[in-house]
């Protein structure tokens, strides 16, 4: 952890992460996050954040276009404490509906 520290390469984008217990947390720097980002948002208006390329094929016809993935995920009930296990099944299914 600390050495990962130590030998994260040097970024224009990334902060040097700094070791925060068993953590090891890194920020983006906001100046050239924003000079990339923004362009890149106008320039591709509607479309900025949109990915075409994801979505699953018919193996057998992959003229049949993408087939539709529902993917559920936490739905944590409001009346009771929210805890460290509904932010895991929050974090992955969002990972998951993301990846595809």
């Amino acid at each position: 952890s600390t050495e990962h520290s130590r030998q994260w390469p040097d970024s224009l984008l990334v902060e040097k992460p700094v070791k925060n217990g068993p953590f090891i947390p890194f920020f983006f720097k906001p100046g050239p996050l924003a000079r990339i980002v923004i362009p890149m948002a106008l320039s591709h208006r509607a479309d900025f954040g949109s990915n075409q390329a994801v979505g699953l094929k018919d193996q057998n016809d992959p003229a049949k276009g993408k087939k539709r993935l529902i993917v559920e995920f936490s739905s944590p009930n409001i009346a009771k404490p929210f805890h460290a296990g509904h932010l895991r099944s929050t974090i992955i299914g969002g990972f998951l509906a993301n990846i595809h």
